[in-house]
């Protein structure tokens, strides 16, 4: 399904978590979530309780835990118990009690068992999923499979999973269906994140990106499998390849996004401005405010971002010289109004 070695549950989350409040904070090194109570929120000392998943105990290596790649609250529970959190491994796991005490809350798996995926859904086979990105948004509940994080165990995926009744149930998009243009394949590659419209609904892009398990095993299929941008429309049924532009000239668009495109590393949606923003490897900072097109923003961060540094290269993908590979994005709602936050990770 997504590689030659599944980890299964050998590798699925162990992540020790806590709630209160759904303060979130990813402690990537350690390879688990932790949540501090509210009250405690500008005070870094605070003491953090873990909560399940428990570890799980391995043959070969005993006890282990998978990193936690995403988390997402669903917007439509006012109470914020309901917290859904992606695993490199370990698939996608939910929370419907994540604000209650820490001693009480409990995680289960969603996607151990999964007939879109596999045959053997339900008997003693149990394929590994790495989930990139997980979101929720007009009440749906979107996936992302394959692991962008450039780890050597970062498996790749075969698409976008979509959950419309709470992750019970899932259907899978493959690829864009881009009109006359073709369609584009999700294949080999990894979803780094999605970023819903507040303005339009059913509006939401992905951004996909390189998964280095695929590389190394040729996962992607070598004409199709395009990283880029993507929009859907119809909150994740389905989707189309997104236009980006360096002022008016092209530097990917569905009649020429051949493989294998241009890696996305992140994307935003800022509600104060209205305006999805994202990060596309070796080529810098963008904006779009449907989606389907995106120019590079004129200020970028930094003087190392200039366009001989970071040339257009319409169709193929980026300069090496350009000093961004895997840019991150994050806004302050109490600064939105001003500026959004952008780190870009420098090519070494």
């Amino acid at each position: 399904m997504q590689s030659s070695k599944p980890l299964g549950r050998d590798c699925s989350i162990g992540p020790r978590c806590a709630a209160a409040k759904l303060l979130f904070v990813v402690l990537a090194l350690a390879n688990w979530i932790s949540v501090a109570p509210l009250d405690a929120q500008s005070s870094l000392s605070a003491a953090w309780s873990p909560v399940g998943p428990p570890q799980v105990t391995s043959q070969k290596y005993g006890a282990v835990t998978g990193r936690v790649t995403s988390i997402a609250v669903d917007p439509n529970d006012t109470t914020g118990n309901t917290v859904y959190v992606g695993t490199t491994g370990g698939g996608v796991w939910k929370s419907s009690n994540a604000a209650g005490p820490a001693s009480a809350v409990r995680f289960s798996a969603l996607t151990d068992t999964l007939p879109v995926f596999s045959g053997n859904a339900g008997s003693a086979v149990i394929p590994g999923l790495s989930i990139g990105a997980v979101s929720v948004g007009d009440n749906v509940v979107l996936a992302g499979t394959g692991d962008p994080n450039d780890a050597l165990d970062s498996y790749y995926g075969v698409g976008i999973l979509r959950s419309a009744d709470g992750g019970v149930t899932w259907t899978v998009a493959t690829d864009s269906n881009d009109g006359v243009a073709g369609s584009h394949s999700f294949k080999g590659l990894a979803v780094a994140g999605f970023a819903w419209s507040s303005r339009s609904i059913g509006l939401v892009v992905a951004a996909l990106s390189q998964s280095v398990e695929g590389v190394l095993v040729n996962a992607t299929d070598a004409t199709y499998s395009v990283m880029g941008l993507y929009y859907s429309t119809d909150a994740g049924l389905t989707w189309k390849m997104a236009t980006l532009k360096d002022g008016t000239a092209v530097v990917q668009a569905p009649t020429f996004g051949g493989a294998p495109g241009n890696a996305a590393t992140a994307v935003v949606w800022n509600p104060i401005r209205q305006r999805f923003y994202a990060a596309v490897r070796f080529h810098g900072y963008y904006e779009s405010a449907d989606g389907m097109t995106w120019t590079r923003l004129a200020n970028q961060p930094g003087t190392g971002f200039s366009t001989v540094a970071c040339p257009t290269n319409p169709g193929l993908a980026g300069s090496t010289a350009c000093p961004i590979f895997r840019g991150s994005l994050h806004y302050s709602l109490s600064r939105a109004s001003r500026h959004h936050r952008r780190v870009a990770d420098v090519v070494a």
